[in-house]
């Protein structure tokens, strides 16, 4: 619900996508803006060169979540935003977690702080957090907002446009996997995030493993099949990686870390029947390379969260931000690639990412 302030404070209700009768004059509102979407309606419309105001009520939010920290409107500090991975930023000489405005087809600008601002171009005030549409996933936190204008230039209400509506081509991620254990470091400072909407994009696997609108996918046709990410962190030993994946069809996949080969590291292992366990090497599917069995969870056709953390020899699979397993193995201690793996099983992946742990 988000309130439009009409002339002496009568608040007008507005349901998302519903329009409310809001009177011609309405020249301020208060109003949420969420982490996890991208640009988002104010209900005003500016002129040319119109002035309007920003004032930060309250709110924080982060740009991955679990691991970062939570900022206000004037993003994070150069220091930390140096340690979180460059690629997802719309404005690139700004930090994570900055406010942007924009009015209608105008460049972002960036507000920082509650201050007045002037319309680049006529249009819709919109505003979001400086980070890309395809990397909202990992995002939490929202931030309140009171903008007004200074009623020159015939401002008009206009109901908040179809970009208040969060995508709905991915669901929610259900949290529903027991806890068995503790949850883990909570630091982790991204160091990569997958981008498929050019193609692989530099994943280097079998002919299984396609690509679609974003989106990673397998075909089910291949047995032991792992796709390795384009990043290698020898020089960050501790690190965890994690795949938001749905699945289709399976028999049995996992998500892998340390791997310098495709007979070395660790892989986090799901059967289709909700059986987990961790194993090491080339024998990831079998009895002899199982290193720790894990909790039953339900896998089902939803979206779940699922990550492998090394830190130092202790290795830990979550599903969810759950530990389902643990292993404390000394053979795999350096840090190399991460992926995904496959056997038999269709699958669609639609975020992956690196995270330092210490």
């Amino acid at each position: 619900m988000r309130k439009v302030l009409v002339g002496g404070g009568v608040a007008v209700g507005m349901l998302l996508g519903v329009a409310a009768e809001v009177p011609a004059s309405a020249t301020s509102a208060e109003l949420t803006i969420r982490s996890d979407i991208g640009w988002q309606a104010a209900p005003l419309e500016l002129a040319v060169g119109q002035t309007f105001s920003v004032e930060y009520r309250s709110g924080t939010w982060t740009v991955g979540d679990p691991g970062l920290a939570r900022v206000g409107i004037a993003g994070y500090d150069p220091a930390a935003d140096r340690e979180i991975y460059q690629g997802c930023k719309i404005l690139t000489d700004q930090t994570y977690g900055h406010l942007l405005a924009r009015v209608g087809e105008s460049a972002p600008l960036v507000v920082a702080h509650s201050g007045t601002f002037t319309a680049p171009a006529a249009g819709q005030l919109e505003f979001r957090i400086n980070d890309d549409d395809r990397c909202l996933g990992d995002n939490a936190g929202a931030i309140d907002l009171s903008v007004g204008t200074d009623g020159g230039g015939a401002p008009t209400t206009k109901p908040a446009g179809p970009s208040t509506v969060p995508p709905t081509a991915v669901p929610p991620v259900p949290s529903a996997v027991p806890t068995a254990g503790p949850a883990g470091p909570a630091n982790g400072l991204k160091l990569f995030a997958a981008d498929w909407s050019p193609g692989f994009n530099g994943w280097a696997g079998d002919s299984s493993w396609k690509t679609l609108r974003g989106q990673l996918l397998t075909d089910g046709t291949a047995g032991d099949s792992t796709i390795f990410a384009p990043y290698d962190t020898k020089t960050v030993p501790d690190y965890a990686v994690e795949a938001r994946i749905r699945v289709i069809t399976a028999d049995m996949f996992g998500i892998a870390l340390r791997h310098s080969d495709s007979e070395s590291g660790y892989i986090g292992i799901v059967r289709d029947d909700g059986t987990t366990w961790i194993s090491a090497g080339s024998t990831s599917y079998q009895n002899e390379g199982k290193l720790a069995a894990g909790h039953q969870i339900d896998v089902g056709t939803d979206w779940h969260t699922y990550r492998m953390e090394a830190d130092g020899n202790l290795v830990r699979f979550l599903v969810d931000g759950a530990q389902v397993a643990s292993v404390t193995d000394n053979k795999y201690l350096t840090g190399g690639i991460g992926g995904i793996n496959s056997w038999h099983s269709q699958l669609e992946v639609s975020g992956y990412s690196v995270l330092r742990l210490r």
